[in-house]
């Protein structure tokens, strides 16, 4: 398999998710959330963005990872800044009629009360950066794992000079993503790990603030921060070094996103499909043994080569976790030979397969998938091949599963092994 480190995934969605198509973190902090109260964290994906903001399965979304930051310690720090939680009044309910339940939807929705256009837009960076920006386009993966983000219902908004998916060091770019379910341990593993190294506390707005700006490239700012359950990341990028007023700038558009979202409340409920759903899997072991997936792929010994988490991570803030998604990839131990396989799965995320469909026909201008549908497998099955391997996507029980061998007619019974086991 072509696989390459992700060394930091802030550097763009593109990067990250490119990394896990072909295939975790360190130290905890210290995360004190500002106020403690029960609720039920359960979680519903985005699916999308279309322009700036979408749902279901479509192809276009606007991705706040893809621009990463590094960042300096700010001087001084206004005390207007800081951040308080809103007053909150609880007025006694009227009676009123029993409401009809409403449909489930087919697929994921955003599970946030706001959208980009009311948290910070396009134009806010502009005023920024003196660059005209638009609409980013996600660089959609075959990895059922990376849709996690959105399958927990996050909110992903992003905006660059040419509305590409690739990255380039030197252009202009704002995005930001803001991430339901997020516990303080989630928290702490996504600040401790690969993607922000090098941050910093941030004071005088909240606890959990920490920041990049100059850490790595003069032209990058990014905050990242813990608001009552929600993860958000925060970065913008100009075309050259940023000055201390634009720091200060950016440093004001965060604070507001801080504030609005602080006044969110607890996210809607975690969208689930009707009637069964997939268990999912949490490590390698749970799609197939070693020793199993050795004797289907006929070689003596295969190992654990890479799997989601740490700088493999395919998503934000251990989003994986909430929805029981992860992946693997295995390969033999024989010197000179290839044996490899790979396996991937998203409870509740079937609607992502006909996302990447979409981007891989229509927007990367170079479909590199040849899938036919089977009747081989269970459910509703495409299989393909590409790099020298056999695919089977399976979508069933409104989840998609994933597998991938390199040993002609091994794929068929790794993937019956997976699919049991991930049921």
């Amino acid at each position: 398999m072509n696989d390459a480190p992700r060394f930091d995934p802030r550097r763009s969605d593109a990067i990250r998710r490119m990394l896990v198509q072909t295939a975790s973190a360190t130290s905890s902090a210290s995360v004190r959330p500002r106020r403690s109260r029960g609720r039920t964290l359960l979680i519903i994906l985005v699916v999308v963005l279309a322009g700036l903001i979408g749902s279901g399965t479509t192809a276009l979304a606007l991705n706040g990872g893809a621009w990463f930051g590094a960042a300096p310690s700010i001087a001084t720090v206004p005390p207007s800044d800081t951040v308080s939680p809103p007053a909150t009044s609880h007025p006694p309910a009227s009676p009123s009629a029993a409401p009809t339940a409403p449909s489930n939807p087919p697929a994921p929705v955003i599970r946030l009360p706001a959208t980009c256009d009311q948290l910070a837009t396009a134009s806010d960076a502009e005023a920024i950066i003196g660059a005209s920006l638009q609409p980013a386009v996600s660089l959609e993966q075959a990895n059922p794992a990376s849709y996690s983000d959105r399958r927990v219902g996050a909110l992903e908004c992003s905006w660059n000079t040419d509305g590409s998916s690739s990255y380039t060091p030197n252009q202009p770019a704002f995005g930001y993503s803001i991430v339901p379910g997020v516990t303080p341990d989630a928290y702490a593993l996504y600040l401790n790990g690969e993607s922000w190294t090098g941050a910093q506390a941030e004071p005088g707005i909240d606890e959990n603030t920490h920041s990049r700006c100059d850490t790595f490239e003069p032209n990058q700012c990014a905050y990242i921060d813990y608001v009552d359950g929600y993860g958000i990341d925060f970065s913008l990028q100009s075309g050259t070094a940023l000055t201390d007023e634009q720091k200060r700038e950016t440093r004001a558009l965060f604070v507001s996103v801080v504030k609005k979202v602080m006044a969110f409340g607890d996210p809607s409920p975690l969208w689930q499909p009707d009637g069964a759903t997939l268990a999912g899997a949490s490590s390698c072991d749970d799609f197939i043994t070693t020793d199993q997936l050795a004797a289907d792929l006929a070689v003596p010994k295969v190992d654990e080569f890479k799997s989601d988490g740490g700088e493999y991570s395919s998503s934000e803030f251990q989003t994986p976790t909430q929805v029981n998604a992860f992946w693997c990839s295995w390969s033999d131990t024989v010197p000179g030979s290839s044996a490899e396989a790979f396996a991937s799965v998203l409870p509740g995320g079937a609607s992502y397969f006909a996302t990447f469909m979409a981007y891989d026909q229509h927007i990367a201008g170079d479909q590199q998938y040849d899938w036919q549908r089977s009747s081989q497998f269970p459910g509703e099955a495409y299989v393909s091949s590409f790099g020298g391997e056999s695919w089977v996507s399976i979508l069933i029980n409104g989840g998609w599963i994933e597998v991938r061998a390199s040993t002609p007619g091994a794929l068929a019974k790794i993937a019956q092994t997976v699919l049991a086991n991930v049921s």
